[in-house]
């Protein structure tokens, strides 16, 4: 099947499962029309690959034919849709996750650790297109593909367009006329969401000596005035079930009270309405390590060696207070009356493992969502 796959289909497909140029557009495949080709494949009647324009009259199964029939549907063709696959419990996640690893044994995430740029498909913008596979974070020079699979037209990194999958996925008749929040202002997602929900509220946390749903002007890295409203995980200016969806991104890490925080998140959720977030997940994990607490005086105590991640504000960034195992996963179970894990694992859409090394910190590419 590799060489048919290889060789058969050059003129639209890479060797990492990426087109290289665009999906067939239609009915379209190397000049056949699939409705023809698949009536002739279900029919069970040969079709050898050697009739195929640009297969260098390679003779293949009718087996084989019909595995790349299916390659090409459900691979390149577009509107075939990636679906997020939700778990509400630790063992069908894991097997999922460990039977991802075993059929596909992160070749494609080690390929990519050589490469600046793959072709892929947007599940945001719906279309063939470029994937910058690095930006910026790295594990010891390998790229983060969380952070990274930048699509070149959306700009949206992976994890981005994670979130954005699950949000337009929570609702079927759409979020237009949805009061919503986003614990995030000045972000390419934050834009993103506002196109299918107008109505959005955008929000940064501008300190502790800043008043609860008030606005600040403050200067970004490139000193460009922005306008922010000010919210707190552990205490919004929302009142009690106002909101018809909440949305954050890679902020629990950064919260010491994480209980606190879930607590609110639930109090301001309508009854029926999702909170929708990813954070850094180790299913490997049935702990949670603490990095970090903070002492009477409100003084930072380092327990392992200092982690931070980028906000966008400070050179530094911001300090991780834990490596979230299953007992996070427990909490919201607790909190909330319906809690899953989602999982979507989709070659050309860029949702892969953030690392290409097979330990325990290698992340599927994971999403929570709870309704209240």
């Amino acid at each position: 099947m590799n060489g048919l796959y290889n060789r058969s289909f050059c003129a639209c497909a890479g060797t990492n499962g990426f087109p290289t140029t665009r999906p067939p557009r239609g009915s379209e495949i190397h000049g056949f029309k699939t409705g023809a080709y698949r009536r002739r494949i279900e029919s069970g009647m040969p079709y050898a690959a050697s009739r195929w324009p640009g297969s260098r009259q390679l003779q293949a199964s009718d087996d084989e034919c019909r595995d790349a029939y299916r390659l090409v549907r459900l691979n390149f063709i577009p509107g075939v849709r990636l679906d997020i696959r939700w778990f509400s419990n630790k063992e069908a996640l894991i097997e999922h996750e460990n039977s991802l690893k075993a059929q596909y044994g992160l070749r494609l995430e080690s390929e990519l650790r050589r490469q600046q740029e793959c072709d892929g498909y947007c599940t945001y913008c719906n279309t063939a297109v470029r994937f910058q596979v690095g930006t910026g974070a790295t594990f010891d020079g390998r790229p983060n593909l969380r952070e990274g699979m930048r699509c070149s037209n959306c700009k949206l990194s992976a994890r981005q367009r994670l979130v954005q999958l699950a949000f337009s996925s929570s609702s079927s008749s759409g979020w237009t006329d949805a009061r919503g929040a986003i614990l995030e202002r000045h972000t390419r997602l934050y834009r993103t969401l506002c196109s299918a929900s107008p109505k959005i509220i955008g929000s940064e946390f501008l300190g502790p000596n800043v008043g609860k749903g008030s606005h600040r002007i403050r200067f970004g890295r490139a000193f460009i005035p922005k306008v922010s409203r000010n919210e707190s995980i552990l205490d919004f200016s929302y009142h009690d079930r106002s909101l018809d969806f909440l949305i954050h991104t890679d902020v629990l890490e950064h919260v010491e009270h994480t209980h606190r925080a879930l607590v609110e998140c639930h109090r301001v959720l309508r009854p029926g309405a999702p909170l929708i977030f990813t954070v850094p997940f180790f299913t490997a994990l049935d702990s949670t390590l603490v990095r970090g607490t903070t002492d009477a005086a409100g003084r930072l105590v380092e327990l392992m060696p200092g982690e931070y991640h980028d906000d966008g504000v400070g050179k530094r960034g911001i300090y991780t207070f834990y490596n979230f195992g299953w007992p996070l996963f427990s909490m919201l179970q607790a909190i909330f009356p319906r809690a899953e894990i989602g999982i979507a694992y989709g070659k050309r859409e860029g949702f892969l493992f953030c690392d290409s090394e097979d330990d325990w910190w290698n992340m599927a590419p994971l999403i929570f969502r709870c309704y209240r």
